[in-house]
């Protein structure tokens, strides 16, 4: 997974988006700049409220930034599902700088785990979750958020220090592309472009080195294959699809050969597949450094170039 080298000590400084479900937890927010201050944070948030259609009255934001209200037809469970959607989303579109997150509802029953998966998704990303739904969420059982808020991270520990050390070593070290084709874009020159762009927002300064892309004869013509050698994308087809994972196996130890196994970053941008040579050969290049990265092929083309709602998929 291609996951941001930015500094995790910069979260003290990044906008705080906190989801609230206002009927299912009724608090009082009036706390939560100071609260936020007090673990190391900015006072600098955004309120995203959701609503049930027998809501009565305004959403009560105090003196911070407050999105429209997000009105949901339907159960309880409707509510928590376009939630998640909407996180989900607003991750995409902030994937570049990881952002800090709060959610305001109460801990959903132990049988349901989508929330939980979401989260440890995001921070897998690198989010930084500052309140997760637990249940001293409402009016009865809290005092102030400050007793249920993570601190900021820091790079003071030696967890967090080791990463920033290795996020500089990752970074300076060269970035070679392994793309397998099922799909292939139209535009050769806008293709390489997103990739590289990706690569400098996550944090990789220098884009990436070389783009080696593998295409099978029956799904890739000889001029879309020749539109991307001209782009600078090497270009492989080859006879049988299944010939694919086999050359980039072989591929990646050659490139390491010729790197005289001094670490790199190897990106690999395919769907998800299974493959025993291809895990033998990358044992052996984690073995000897090599940072080795997959990633979708829709997140490498598309990141960055649109921003992504519920509300655009769901009306």
């Amino acid at each position: 997974m291609l996951v941001s080298l930015h500094p995790e000590d910069m979260a003290g400084w990044f906008e705080t988006d906190i989801f609230w479900d206002v009927q299912g937890c009724p608090c009082d927010i009036s706390t939560l700049g100071s609260d936020l201050i007090s673990k190391g944070y900015t006072d600098n948030v955004l309120i995203r409220p959701y609503i049930g259609t027998d809501y009565e009255g305004a959403v009560t934001a105090g003196n911070y930034r407050c999105t429209p209200e997000v009105v949901i037809h339907g159960e309880n469970d409707l509510k928590v599902m376009r939630m998640l959607l909407d996180i989900v989303f607003w991750a995409m579109n902030y994937d570049d700088v990881p952002q800090n997150l709060m959610m305001l509802f109460s801990k959903p029953s132990s049988k349901d785990t989508k929330c939980e998966r979401v989260l440890q998704a995001l921070e897998r990303r690198g989010f930084n979750v500052i309140l997760r739904p637990c249940a001293e969420i409402d009016t009865s059982t809290i005092v102030s958020f400050e007793q249920l808020c993570e601190e900021k991270p820091t790079n003071q520990s030696v967890n967090s220090l080791g990463r920033s050390v290795e996020s500089e070593r990752l970074a300076s070290q060269p970035v070679l592309v392994f793309w397998l084709v099922d799909d292939c874009p139209p535009k050769p020159s806008e293709t390489w472009y997103n990739v590289m762009s990706t690569l400098r927002a996550k944090g990789y300064p220098y884009g990436a080195e070389s783009m080696t892309a593998y295409g099978s004869k029956s799904k890739i013509s000889k001029e879309i294959a020749s539109d991307y050698h001209n782009a600078g994308v090497i270009f492989k087809t080859l006879e049988e699809e299944s010939e694919k994972i086999t050359f980039l196996a072989l591929d990646m130890i050659d490139s390491a050969d010729l790197l005289h196994w001094q670490p790199a970053n190897f990106l690999v941008i395919s769907k998800p597949f299974k493959d025993t040579m291809f895990d033998r050969a990358l044992g052996i290049l984690k073995a000897n450094g090599f940072n080795v990265l997959f990633e979708l092929p829709d997140y490498m083309f598309t990141f960055g170039s649109s921003l992504w709602s519920a509300k655009s998929l769901l009306y």
